[in-house]
């Protein structure tokens, strides 16, 4: 069955198992294929919005719609490609002989225009879109439990995209093939220590004088390379391991700030928190004892939050942060201006810090819009006496014009690329920027 992305760790394992009878045909359609020299194709059909109808009109109606789905299928294919009901409301189409690739898609065709009348059978003002994966023998896999799978991914990425029907082999395939194996091999990485810490630069722009620096988890994976950072927080955040990576970056941070803070003593080192953890109970126990652990004064740490993170458990997050508020450490919002309700987190959370989301920042010159919201938004933190900082600034003339428009801090590609540790200290003695 097709793996949902908030599923997508378990139910992929599932599809293999789950559906051992379609496994034995497709391994003899493949045998058959490979020894008449053939290419062959299976198309994953996964009917959407099923769940939403059983509230509608109940289980035993939308059973009935599945049915006649079936039923449509059946009455559409080809007398020599083959049918298999992978569970309630998926299919799968087994065509044994493509001579033109054309085949594949007029396939496709032929299956969305018989389905386009579900609408009919429901007696509802609703569709069951299908979505389908394509994959192809041999290119896109020698055995039954490759080609499923390939097939599977497929039907998982039109999801993503929005699309109804995606190849194998595409590139948003490819994104949750390497998203599946950096899952799988994310907790022993994390427990052999494969994890390193980057660290990006602030600076006050206007005297160039260094402000402090984020915090950034890279991890190289032993057969993909550098991994995306904004995967990898995906990763981390949907994983069970959030807390303990969070309080890994958090003490490692901390320690490793030391040596930026004997050459700066009022060097600032900034900690991603997670949506996941800002509400909860242990939050506060656990950044106080880091900081006691390594003996770091409370206001050279700041937790940099989301807008989305505060909207997840309102009232708890309120409570964290304004104890770790009153304890000393700053707060900053980050990627402010992409959420909700700026105005109203400004009053309620304990604030010291605004950083304007890089989006922004790279349009500044080009966009007149852009140029209004970023100068609003600067004078909105000085009305709340809120320290304003700029992400993503790559060039020398955007720099200039946020000084002029009264931004006291910054980062990006212009001052400084994340690094590791020991680059960031020869950095600090030498920056070129």
């Amino acid at each position: 069955m097709p793996i949902h992305p908030e599923t997508a760790s378990t139910t992929s394992v599932s599809v293999i198992t789950g559906c051992a009878g379609f496994l034995d045909t497709l391994d003899n359609a493949l045998i058959s294929a490979n020894n008449l020299n053939r290419r062959m194709g299976l198309l994953f059909i996964d009917l959407s919005h099923v769940n939403m109808l059983n509230t509608r009109i109940g289980y035993r109606k939308v059973s009935e719609v599945l049915d006649s789905v079936h039923s449509i299928l059946a009455d559409i294919k080809r007398p020599s490609d083959l049918l298999e009901r992978i569970d309630e409301n998926r299919f799968a189409l087994i065509l044994p002989d493509i001579k033109f690739p054309a085949v594949i898609d007029l396939a496709v065709n032929k299956v969305h225009e018989s389905l386009d009348g579900l609408r009919g059978l429901t007696g509802l003002e609703t569709t069951i879109y299908p979505k389908t994966g394509i994959a192809l023998y041999p290119e896109h896999g020698k055995s039954a439990e490759e080609l499923l799978l390939e097939a599977d991914t497929a039907a998982q990425a039109a999801h993503i995209s929005g699309s109804n029907v995606m190849h194998a082999g595409s590139d948003e395939c490819l994104k949750i093939n390497q998203s599946k194996l950096i899952e799988s091999d994310f907790e022993s990485a994390f427990m052999n220590s494969e994890f390193e810490l980057y660290y990006q630069p602030k600076v006050d722009i206007a005297s160039r004088e260094i402000y402090g620096a984020e915090a950034l988890i890279r991890w190289k994976h032993k057969d993909l390379g550098k991994v995306n950072p904004e995967l990898l927080v995906q990763v981390i955040e949907r994983g069970p391991l959030l807390q303990d990576v969070t309080l890994w970056t958090l003490n490692t941070a901390l320690n490793q700030s030391s040596v930026m803070r004997e050459k700066f003593p009022g060097f600032k080192i900034a900690v991603n928190l997670s949506p996941g953890l800002l509400s909860s109970p242990d939050l506060v126990e656990l950044v106080l004892q880091s900081l006691k652990t390594w003996e770091v004064p409370h206001d050279s740490l700041i937790l940099e939050v989301t807008e989305t993170a505060m909207i997840a458990d309102h009232k708890a997050a309120i409570e964290n942060l304004q104890k770790l508020s009153d304890a000393g450490i700053m707060m900053s919002i980050d990627d402010f201006g992409t959420g909700y309700s700026s105005y109203s987190y400004l009053q309620q959370f304990p604030v010291n810090e605004l950083k304007i989301d890089k989006s922004f920042i790279q349009s500044l010159l080009t966009e007149t819009s852009s140029e209004k919201l970023v100068g609003s938004m600067i004078a909105l933190g000085k009305d709340f006496g809120l320290s304003v900082l700029a992400e993503g600034i790559e060039t020398v003339e955007v720099l200039d014009r946020l000084v002029e428009l009264g931004c006291e801090y910054g980062q990006g590609y212009l001052i400084a690329k994340p690094m590791p540790i020991e680059d960031m200290t020869e950095w600090l003695d030498k920056p070129d920027w």
